[in-house]
């Protein structure tokens, strides 16, 4: 069961206030028992509100960082707080789905009196029958319900600018690849192979160094086949640091991953730049002690020209550089045994790729590299942030993937 998450803007004031006392009850009274109705249906939310998050930083940063990473918003109008106006504001323009609750008798503002409002009383017995709970879970259900879409307020008013972010994710996919911020380290979902459901493919989430225990991880590098530096903030320059071996300062005292690279080019005669779609294997020395045999380095990043930087190869190229990633599996799985890959979302890192473009190309690939390829167990994809995981699990809905 894939968790949704749920950011609830609200009055908070503080800890002893009329604003927070009420806010609370709505929150433990009507919000979260909302949840647990639709949970017991299978629909896992978890409901967050602002002052619920501890990490350091910008209050705005995180207002805005959850407005647009959520999966919907619910938003408490009672008291008319200027703030929460404002973050409603924000929710609309990023074409957020929203359902909204207001004290029966209380009447909406001329401007949001079409918003989908929820009125509610805080009458004891209301809140033990969970009578405001059932009529808000029913309007959230309905917001996941197959070809719903959140209305767009501004219609035919809205600047033409503003058609390129009309779609509910793209203005997360603009944050995310300016800013991004990484999901927490683990599985997320896992779907059974069609016609063989003891094989899976999950997508993992989070930062590369939290994977342990996968045979096989797939790198994106460039045509030259030159490995990103250590501290880059990419797939690649991560896997060459933690496979090298390092002193008590931390400095690579090693270069395992790069120095293994060059010998296999020169054992092989290998002619710089490759073909998009080359892979070469690479046995692993340091990431081994994270049950880490092999990198796989998959010529997926070409050169745009000087001072232009990269970008993925795209369309049958992405999907020839899987099956070729398949291939060498089965290839050195003759010899070393291996159950497990897993991939970065091609092009939607440092690249910059739509992740759902990226995705929709390469994810039908794995699943027929699953299918011929019957010694691995688990093909993992990894979704480092937001808009990859809600992109996969988009194309994997597509696929009629059935989750485990």
């Amino acid at each position: 069961m894939s968790r949704k998450r749920c950011f609830v803007i609200s009055p908070i004031g503080g800890p002893d206030s009329e604003f927070r006392k009420h806010a609370d009850t709505v929150f433990r009274g009507i919000i979260v028992p909302a949840t647990e109705i639709l949970r017991a249906e299978g629909l896992d939310i978890e409901p967050v509100r602002s002052d619920q998050m501890l990490e350091p930083g910008k209050v705005s940063e995180q207002m805005f960082r959850q407005i647009f990473s959520s999966d919907f918003c619910v938003a408490l109008l009672t008291f008319s707080n200027a703030n929460v106006f404002y973050e409603l504001a924000v929710a609309q323009c990023a074409f957020r789905p929203i359902v909204a609750l207001l004290k029966e008798g209380d009447r909406p503002p001329f401007d949001i009196a079409d918003l989908r409002i929820v009125p509610y009383d805080l009458d004891p017995l209301r809140l033990v029958d969970r009578t405001d709970a059932t009529q808000l879970a029913g309007n959230l259900r309905t917001m996941f319900q197959p070809g719903w879409a959140p209305p767009d307020p501004f219609g035919a008013n809205a600047p033409k600018l503003w058609a390129a972010v009309r779609d509910p994710f793209a203005i997360q996919k603009l944050i995310e690849t300016s800013r991004p911020q990484p999901l927490p380290a683990g599985e997320d979902t896992c779907f059974g192979l069609p016609g063989d459901s003891a094989r899976e493919i999950v997508i993992r989430t989070g930062d590369i160094q939290k994977v342990r225990n996968v045979d096989v991880i797939v790198s994106s590098e460039n045509l030259d086949l030159q490995l990103a530096r250590y501290y880059d903030p990419s797939v690649s320059g991560t896997l060459r640091y933690l496979d090298a071996a390092r002193g008590p300062d931390g400095r690579v005292t090693t270069d395992s991953l790069n120095d293994a690279l060059l010998d296999y080019i020169a054992s092989k005669g290998m002619q710089l730049p490759v073909m998009s779609g080359t892979v070469v294997p690479v046995p692993s020395t340091g990431l081994r002690s994270a049950g880490v045999k092999y990198v796989f380095l998959a010529a997926a990043v070409r050169g745009d020209g000087v001072g232009r930087g990269y970008s993925s190869v795209v369309g049958g190229e992405v999907q020839n550089c899987v099956a070729e990633c398949f291939r060498r599996f089965r290839e050195t799985s003759e010899s070393d045994p291996l159950e497990s890959i897993l991939f970065p979302v091609f092009g939607a890192g440092t690249a910059k790729q739509d992740p759902e473009e990226a995705v929709r190309t390469m994810l039908p690939t794995v699943l027929e590299g699953m299918r011929e390829t019957p010694a691995c167990k688990r093909a993992y994809v990894l979704a480092w942030v937001e808009s990859h995981r809600r992109a996969l699990m988009e194309v994997a809905a597509e696929l009629s993937l059935v989750m485990k």
